[in-house]
């Protein structure tokens, strides 16, 4: 191999051979990170951002020699991993962010554990990147909606989270976006049956795009590496993000308003942009409060949310504890997701 190449070069010319390569590779991602950690500190933010490609070249290394995603001084929790959605010419460009192993006291006082790292999404799924990647949006805050137009002055929601979509077409969308990105999918979905528009009318009052999936068979393969949903164990801990506090963010009752859109808030009845409140110290946005979350674990016709929304109580709703469950054909303007992934 050719000795005048870049490290960086050839971890992406070796990616691809699925080998193992010098373990120069570590520290070139150490000092990948600490020049990103001194640029942002200089800048007064305490997070990093690693490029999505310098994820991607850390896959071979995962052998039985070195786990390079248990090497602390390369990925802590918090760390962002900058992604793309790219189709039809344009981009969108999102975060994750990295959550470690770890431990936490869940509901009823009981430790739970975190046994394998993973991404979460920094944000809810935007309406941009929903649409970006399926062609379609079938949200009631929309600008298709010209219904709402006439009772909201909400401006662009392209940045607000995407809603009125069902606990299927939320997998379908983790699938999509995993073929974008050439991961393999986390889910298997047949016999997909879409609502029927007349009910479509009926309950957003007008019709957006293609109708929401209404029932579907699901498998799930959780040896793949494609976005899926959290399950309600890791969506906990990322919210706590380290503490163990009663709302995503801060203990205090008084505080909760810097944290999430909810009826105290002023949320005026719809959804915000996401990221315009404070962020978790993870840097987590939005688990608390503007739509409740979709998360992976499902019972028979019913399905988990967290979170809250913005027709939520501050106090009693929005807590890191509250758990709802809605089935899984449920389509409500309130109701949203964000995305998960594994890491091997």
């Amino acid at each position: 191999m050719r000795k005048d190449i870049t490290k960086k070069f050839l971890m992406r010319e070796n990616r691809y051979l699925g080998r193992m390569i010098s373990i120069d590779v570590i520290s070139f991602l150490v000092k990948q990170k600490q020049k990103k950690i001194k640029k942002l500190q200089d800048e007064n933010n305490p997070k990093i951002e690693i490029e999505y490609d310098d994820l991607s070249f850390t896959k071979m290394l995962g052998t039985k020699e070195i786990d390079v995603m248990s090497i602390n001084n390369i990925f802590e929790s918090g760390d962002k991993i900058l992604h793309e959605a790219s189709r039809d010419g344009g981009m969108v460009k999102f975060n994750m962010v990295y959550c470690d192993v770890g431990s936490f006291i869940g509901n009823e006082s009981r430790i739970e554990f975190i046994e394998k790292p993973f991404l979460l999404g920094e944000t809810e799924v935007t309406q941009e990147l929903y649409e970006k990647v399926m062609g379609v949006n079938n949200s009631w805050f929309s600008k298709k909606n010209s219904y709402l137009r006439g009772r909201f002055n909400i401006g662009d929601v392209s940045q607000h989270p995407i809603e009125t979509i069902t606990w299927f077409d939320a997998i379908s969308f983790c699938n999509a976006l995993s073929s974008l990105h050439n991961l393999d999918a986390y889910y298997i979905i047949e016999n997909i049956q879409r609502a029927e528009r007349s009910r479509m009318l009926d309950n957003i009052g007008v019709s957006l795009g293609n109708e929401p999936i209404d029932s579907a068979i699901v498998d799930i393969d959780p040896t793949k590496n494609g976005y899926r949903l959290p399950y309600g164990v890791e969506w906990e801990y990322a919210a706590k993000a380290g503490t163990n506090n009663a709302c995503s963010g801060t203990n205090e009752k008084e505080k909760i308003l810097d944290y999430a859109w909810c009826l105290e808030s002023d949320a005026s009845g719809a959804t915000h942009p996401v990221a315009t409140k404070k962020p978790n110290e993870w840097g987590f946005y939005d688990m608390s409060g503007n739509v409740f979350e979709l998360c992976n674990d499902r019972e028979q016709y019913f399905q988990m949310t967290r979170g809250g929304s913005f027709t939520s109580n501050k106090l009693d709703d929005i807590s890191t504890y509250s758990i709802s469950y809605t089935t899984s054909n449920t389509y409500d303007r309130k109701i949203g997701f964000r995305i998960a992934r594994n890491i091997f």
